[in-house]
């Protein structure tokens, strides 16, 4: 009798512990895939080491913008690294440059929260590059303690937590070659006409030197080009870049020059 009742018991207990198990692994899953599919259209694309901070870099795919459209008319979807991850926020930084634009269209001094790439980041690209649901998943960021933001330009600090603190050279601070990156085809062909400047085509530049041929401090800038950091310097009509082959220059472009790209970044909810 005591053997039949043990029986009975151990079997109820048994049911018990397998239907809490199998609740915890469909809440466990439920849980996992609600953070994975936070990010609208996530792909993992490629994992790569690079020479830096960060061993690994997922990238993800986040928005559409015009890219290997030329004219402008189609738009292919974002790529981005992730450069952080902060509870269930993401920090993305776009794989390649996307548009070729001033950071103020005047020559005069000015800081991150009056400058005009600002404003054309927050409303122009943001309203270009994201649907309504993926605009509910950007975090209005807190950029330098004076503006917040949605879409912003990292600073020197931020590149240099993210891509290591770089090695002092006669042609500014050389960080991981992983920094440095390509436009796309319609970045490349987008005319600048924003600037009060003049140049040969007001196009942004693209390097093609060799290993070959070049020097060491422009080795790897290969079809790179020169982006935007949001870091104003002394004077305050100047401001500081990335070029083609990872260096840091501080203090170093106008900030009227029509011949840089834009490298955007965001945080996002997942």
């Amino acid at each position: 009798m005591l053997k039949k009742i043990f029986i009975v018991v151990l079997a109820f207990v048994t049911t018990i512990v397998l239907v809490s198990c199998n609740s915890i692994t469909s809440i466990t899953n439920q849980v996992g895939a609600s953070g994975i599919n936070g990010i609208k259209n996530v792909k993992i694309l490629m994992e790569y080491s690079i020479d830096t901070t960060i061993d690994q870099m997922e990238t993800v795919t986040f928005g559409t913008y015009p890219q290997s459209d030329i004219s402008g008319n189609k738009k292919d979807a974002i790529e981005w690294i992730v450069l952080d991850r902060q509870d269930n926020k993401a920090l993305l930084y776009s794989k390649y440059i996307l548009d070729c634009k001033c950071y103020n269209n005047l020559l005069k001094d000015v800081t991150w929260e009056t400058c005009d790439i600002r404003k054309w980041l927050n409303d122009s690209f943001y309203n270009n590059a994201f649907d309504s649901s993926e605009k509910s998943q950007i975090v209005n960021t807190n950029v330098d303690s004076a503006t917040n933001d949605k879409v912003f330009l990292l600073s020197e600090e931020e590149v240099r937590k993210y891509f290591g603190n770089g090695i002092k050279s006669e042609y500014g601070y050389q960080l991981g070659k992983n920094i440095s990156t390509k436009g796309t085809d319609y970045a490349k062909n987008v005319e600048n006409l924003d600037s009060e400047l003049s140049s040969y085509d007001n196009k942004l530049w693209v390097y093609n030197h060799s290993v070959e041929s070049a020097g060491e401090h422009v080795k790897w800038a290969d079809g790179n080009s020169v982006y935007w950091l949001r870091s104003t310097g002394t004077p305050k009509n100047c401001t500081s870049r990335v070029n083609s082959s990872s260096y840091l220059y501080t203090d170093d472009f106008v900030v009227n020059s029509p011949l840089l790209g834009v490298r955007p970044a965001i945080w996002v909810t997942y």
